[in-house]
């Protein structure tokens, strides 16, 4: 995530499902951003999902085990808690477990790695310095929801790769 080149410009790149917090450092986060921005064209867009700033403060907004269900069976999830997080890292134990409705084995999985949540200052100071404006900040896959609202329980940041031409910077709307 800190070393890579896209072989030609993209309009639009996206890391979801909190992989960027497999970044725990600034310095690295810095390097994922660098290379993001060489790979996307001038005003191309990125979108990050990332873990609520709140998670970090003991204030949990989002489901940490959840099951779901379909005609081939049932999964069942369980996430560790951000809460118990040091200057941000924590140690993630992930558990998923597949049963399938035919009566065939469950598959299990079980995954641990420490992560690390990023505060919305944070990430606006580390797109600053690699070319980004954050165009949007929203608190859900819901365009009503902004980051600071009560149902808020994701970061999804849209940022902007800044012309390096010279062009003006947009205002940043966050919500």
């Amino acid at each position: 995530m800190t070393r890579f080149e896209a072989p030609r410009g993209f309009h639009l790149a996206a890391c979801l499902l909190c992989s960027a917090s497999y970044l725990l450092t600034q310095e690295a986060f810095l390097a994922h951003l660098r290379c993001v921005h060489a790979a996307l064209v001038p005003d191309g867009m990125y979108v990050l999902e990332l873990t609520h700033p709140s998670e970090l403060t003991w204030q949990p907004r989002s489901n940490r085990a959840w099951k779901v269900r379909d005609g081939g069976g049932e999964l069942e999830i369980l996430c560790g808690d951000p809460a118990r997080a040091v200057n941000g890292v924590w140690h993630a134990d992930v558990r998923l477990c597949y049963r399938p409705s035919d009566g065939s084995a469950a598959v299990s999985i079980r995954d641990e790695a420490d992560q690390r949540g990023y505060t919305f200052n944070e990430l606006a100071r580390l797109a600053e310095q690699t070319g980004f404006a954050i165009e949007v900040a929203l608190g859900a896959f819901d365009e009503e929801i902004a980051l600071n609202d009560a149902k808020a329980h994701r970061m999804l940041l849209a940022l902007r790769r800044v012309p390096t031409d010279g062009g003006s910077m947009r205002q940043n709307p966050v919500g």
